[in-house]
C-alpha cells in the first residue's frame, strides 16, 4: 500500500507541475501580446508621421540644397527600428522557450501514463478516476480534484491564446522582415547615388 500511495503522490506532483508550466506560459504570453501590442501603436505612429520633412541634409549639402537621405543613425520612412532585431530575436526565443516548455508537459505526460499503468494494474481496474482516489487514498483526493480543475482550465486558456499569439507573431515577423529588407535596399541606393550627387554638387559650385 504504501508503494502505491507514493506512486500516486508522484503522479499528482507531476500534474502539479504541469499546473505551474501553463501558468508560466500564459504570463509569458501576456507579456508578449502586451509588447506587440505596443510595437505595432509605434510602427503605426512612426508611419503616419512621416513626410518630407523627415529626410534632411547634411553640412555640406546644406549649402546646395542638396537632398540627404534619412541619416545612418535611424530609419526613418520605415516602421523599422533599431530595436526591431532585438524584437525579432525575442519573438523567436519565445516561440522556442513555449515549445520546450510544451514538450517537458509532453514528456512527463508518457511518464505519468506508465505510472497510472502501474497503479491500475496494481489495484486491478481500468481507469484510475476519484472513486478509485477515495476509495484507496482519501486524503489525496481533495488536491487531485483542485489540480485536475487548474489543469483543464490553463490548458483551455492556453489554447485560447495560442491562435491570437502566433496569427500575431507570424503578422509581426513577416512586416519587419519585409521592412528591413526595405531598408537595406534604401541605404544601398543610397551608397551608390548619393557619393555620386555630392561629387558632381562639388564640380558644378567649384566652376560657379
Amino acid at each position: 500500500m504504501e508503494r502505491l500511495v507514493q506512486k500516486l503522490d508522484t503522479l499528482l506532483a507531476n500534474y502539479q507541475q504541469d499546473v505551474q508550466i501553463y501558468q508560466e506560459i500564459l504570463l509569458e504570453t501576456a507579456k508578449m501580446e502586451t509588447r506587440l501590442t505596443e510595437s505595432a501603436e509605434q510602427r503605426s505612429r512612426s508611419s503616419e508621421s512621416v513626410s518630407l520633412s523627415d529626410w534632411r541634409v547634411n553640412s555640406q549639402g546644406s549649402s546646395q540644397g542638396l537632398p540627404q537621405g534619412p541619416s545612418q543613425d535611424s530609419d526613418h520612412g520605415s516602421g523599422v527600428s533599431r530595436g526591431d532585431d532585438q524584437e525579432m530575436d525575442d519573438m523567436e526565443l519565445f516561440v522556442s522557450w513555449r515549445q520546450e516548455k510544451l514538450q517537458d508537459i509532453s514528456r512527463r505526460r508518457g511518464e505519468m501514463a506508465n505510472i497510472r499503468k502501474d497503479i491500475c494494474d496494481e489495484l486491478g481496474t481500468d481507469n484510475l478516476d476519484e472513486d478509485v482516489i477515495q476509495r484507496v487514498y482519501p486524503e489525496l483526493l481533495d488536491p487531485w480534484q483542485r489540480t485536475m480543475a487548474d489543469i483543464q482550465e490553463k490548458g483551455d486558456r492556453v489554447l485560447a491564446r495560442d491562435e491570437k499569439i502566433f496569427q500575431h507573431l507570424k503578422m509581426d515577423m513577416e512586416f519587419m522582415k519585409l521592412e528591413m529588407h526595405r531598408v537595406q535596399d534604401v541605404k544601398k541606393s543610397r551608397q551608390i547615388y548619393h557619393p555620386q550627387i555630392m561629387g558632381e554638387a562639388r564640380f558644378i559650385d567649384k566652376n560657379r
